[in-house]
């Protein structure tokens, strides 16, 4: 019996080292799946088993997942196979669609994530970098011919993360941008960090409706 306690209690002392380790993955970790279409109540699950890792598998840790459609989920690399070039504490993003990332960890192979190399951007941009980046770029390049210097883009929603992505990449191509955002409190100060960013003019939808306005 004492054995046994002495044994229960070492273990318990490894499991709460583990657990002061950044890359620890418990037995059993936090998820939200369903298998079937039925009522939610009956069909959801809140916790599930990850696969143990192989060779050529990755475990990863989510460190920022999707409420809105807009947002794409930021994951971290803790734990690699052997034949995986990848590291451990890499950030990554989802190179798949419908991944499922309502959950703490996964296990998943290199081929399902997409290495992103500038973490310096900070977990809240790079976190959006499938989203807004890729379709500011598509609209700009697929759905107009745009001249270089001679040409402007007009946008409403100019403070979301698309609108701004559209500024930056309009202005490293040289194409004038008008920007029209909600009128706010704190019009001046978001109006000064989008001309920052790069906006040709920024106007409010109130000025939009005005006649004479002139563009600033």
């Amino acid at each position: 019996m004492f054995v046994q306690k002495l044994t229960i209690k070492r273990f318990s002392l490894l499991q709460n080292t583990l657990k002061k380790k950044k890359w620890y993955i418990p037995p059993k970790v936090r998820a939200i799946t369903f298998n079937k279409h039925d009522p939610p109540i009956e069909v959801l699950s809140s916790h599930i088993s990850i696969a143990t890792l192989t060779p050529i598998s990755l475990h990863l840790k989510f460190l920022v997942s999707p409420i809105n459609p807009l947002d794409i989920n930021l994951i971290e690399v803790i734990g690699i196979g052997d034949k995986v070039e990848d590291k451990v504490g890499n950030w990554v993003v989802m190179g798949k669609s419908a991944f499922g990332t309502w959950r703490t960890h996964t296990e998943a192979t290199p081929d399902d994530v997409i290495r992103n190399t500038h973490e310096e951007i900070g977990i809240v941009k790079a976190a959006t970098l499938k989203v807004s980046p890729c379709s500011a770029y598509h609209m700009l390049k697929e759905f107009a011919v745009l001249k270089e210097g001679v040409i402007y883009v007009i946008q409403n929603g100019a403070n979301s993360g698309v609108g701004q992505a559209i500024i930056q990449i309009a202005k490293a191509w040289n194409i004038n941008t008008i920007n029209i955002i909600n009128d706010r409190p704190n019009f001046q100060e978001l109006k000064d960090y989008l001309k920052s960013i790069g906006a040709t003019y920024v106007m409010s939808d109130k000025d939009l409706q005005a006649k004479n306005h002139e563009f600033e």
